[in-house]
């Protein structure tokens, strides 16, 4: 099964969040708890971990892309 990870949903007055940093590749091993990426919502830099088991498929955006909620950002194929 391909898990998504997106970038969590926000207060909609908030503007788009700034992807900053992603720490897993494709190809990486992911596990429970693992920080996958950064973003920066209103100020505040906010780390994304994840709660799947699996390896990065695909990634879809680089640092300094702006990103809707609810995007994923990683797939994941889960173990």
């Amino acid at each position: 099964m391909i898990g998504m990870v997106k970038i969590p949903s926000q207060m909609p007055e908030l503007p788009l969040p700034v992807l900053k940093a992603v720490f897993k590749r494709v190809g990486d091993k992911v596990g429970v708890g693992d920080v996958l990426f950064a973003y920066e919502s209103d100020g505040a830099i906010l780390e994304e971990t994840s709660v799947l088991i699996g390896t990065v498929i695909a990634s879809f955006f680089k640092p300094g892309d702006k990103v809707s909620e609810g995007t994923p950002v990683l797939a994941v194929l889960e173990a």
